[in-house]
């Protein structure tokens, strides 16, 4: 584990292997091992690689690329064999050509030179700058000896470059604004998550908690103070719902801290239903979601703000990109979001529920406040024109109700003031001759995708409810029209 979030290790030991004979405990493999401990003690934890394939091949070679490019600090065993071996010149080459996370890109600050042979054609400051040269030799008479392990004065070199690379760990560590994120343990795009997560640091952020939580009830307080401290809280989920992150995020709402949801296309489309109502609650609350490719819809947004402050707030434009705005108009009493969010749940679990469910971004459901009525007009009119999908919910039976209501649907549609997609109706049981010819003389009959079910029973009573807000049937061809028209891909 490594003592810097999102890095995959620490430190990166760049030697000829030359340097290293023999091969695994050589005097380079045993200076590793002796930084390593001594950087252990210092910090608890902490991560050094080296190169230790002697001839390395193509796949190897891009594994050491990785590793190179993916080190905080980069410590260099400067020698006569350093010089001359292609190997570590191209290391350095990949070393200075990826994202630090310094604030001014200053590759030097992160280097550590370990001199092991004098640099007699004084070369070595040409090769790459570094913080400082720790030198590893000792002149005795006119010879240049190396420090043989074990012996004081090379304990003492250990300990004073263990001191130094400890002291700019702990830096890196703490630098720049925090940023919380939590994410599911099983997740397809583990390699997207792990760029996110280089991105953010490589740009400065200190990522919270940056280590595995196993007990999430004995750090529940230490949660809450990282949420508290961090400046984002970004919330990767998975297929599975997890409570954990219900409570996480009401800390984050409690510390009014923004808080953005990603979720891989594998995850979502492979979502339980009690996932699916959660994320329905997300877009509820009009919280930001992403779906699908986490570096163009999610971190570009990060970056592309010039002040480095946070994400742009939502547009219209943005938040459309990423749901479906569900308008459901309804002539039933009582909260009108409430009961829309109801019917969008519903009609969810039923695509969930079906063989080969429709792909679809998460529904958002919309409905006027319960306010004035000149302004419920108003909401009425900007919904009506930016929604994706409408659902007439046509409850209390009144005629002279859904008939305008549906005319002026249509009509919106016709004269280009309304972009939907798609548009039907839900019913309660048309059981009269009136309200059916209704249906017809509106040529509407084809859109009813759903009425109420008498036969409903509440599972909180057990009692059959006569509420036309709970129970509902679906006709599942309709409903599958329905749904399919409001994406580019009905697979």
């Amino acid at each position: 584990m490594t003592y810097v979030p999102t890095v995959h290790h620490d430190v990166f030991i760049c030697h000829a292997h030359n340097d290293d004979s023999p091969r695994g405990s050589g005097w380079v493999s045993t200076f590793k091992k002796d930084l390593e401990t001594s950087l252990r003690a210092r910090l608890g934890t902490v991560d050094v690689c080296m190169d230790d394939e002697l001839a390395p091949d193509e796949k190897y070679r891009g594994k050491l690329h990785d590793d190179v490019k993916s080190s905080a600090l980069f410590v260099p065993v400067m020698s006569p064999s350093l010089l001359l071996s292609e190997f570590c010149n191209e290391e350095l080459s990949w070393f200075r050509r990826s994202p630090r996370p310094t604030s001014s890109n200053q590759h030097a600050s992160l280097v550590f030179k370990v001199v092991l042979l004098p640099d007699l054609d004084a070369n070595y400051r040409f090769w790459v700058k570094g913080v400082t040269d720790v030198s590893f030799y000792v002149r005795t008479g006119n010879v240049d000896r190396v420090l043989r392990p074990g012996a004081s004065q090379y304990t003492d070199q250990i300990e004073y470059l263990a001191g130094r690379v400890a002291g700019r760990l702990q830096d890196l560590r703490t630098q720049f604004d925090p940023v919380f994120v939590a994410k599911f343990s099983n997740l397809s795009l583990t390699d997207e998550v792990k760029k996110l997560e280089a991105d953010l640091f490589g740009d400065g952020h200190r990522l919270l908690p940056g280590v595995f939580i196993p007990d999430f009830d004995a750090a529940r307080g230490r949660l809450r103070a990282w949420i508290e401290e961090s400046k984002f809280c970004i919330f990767i989920l998975g297929s599975e719902y997890q409570v954990e992150f219900e409570e996480l995020l009401a800390f984050a709402q409690e510390s009014k801290k923004r808080s953005v949801f990603w979720i891989g296309t594998k995850e979502y489309e492979e979502r339980s239903s009690k996932q699916g109502l959660f994320i329905n609650k997300l877009q509820n609350d009009g919280l930001e979601l992403y779906v699908g490719n986490l570096a163009s819809r999610f971190y570009d947004r990060l970056k592309s703000n010039p002040e480095g402050s946070g994400f742009p707030e939502k547009t219209d434009e943005s938040r459309s990109m990423n749901r479906i705005r569900f308008y459901v108009i309804s002539d039933s009493k009582g909260p009108k979001l409430e009961k829309a969010s109801q019917l969008v749940e519903q009609i969810t679990n039923e695509n969930l529920a079906q063989s080969t469910p429709i792909r679809l971004k998460p529904l958002q459901p919309l409905s006027p406040s319960d306010s004035l009525p000149s302004e419920r007009i108003r909401q009425h009119e900007e919904l009506l024109s930016s929604c994706d999908a409408i659902l007439v919910d046509w409850v209390q039976g009144d005629k002279d109700w859904l008939r305008n209501t549906w005319r002026e649907v249509v009509d919106r549609k016709t004269d280009g003031r309304a972009k939907y997609k798609s548009a039907a109706i839900f019913t309660s049981e048309p059981n009269n001759k009136d309200r059916t010819d209704v249906l017809k003389n509106l040529g509407a009959v084809e859109d009813v995708i759903g009425k109420h079910n008498p036969n409903y029973v509440n599972p909180g009573s057990n009692t059959v409810s006569s509420s036309p807000t709970l129970g509902r049937l679906f006709d599942p061809d309709k409903l599958r029209r329905f749904l399919a028209s409001l994406t580019d891909d009905p697979s």
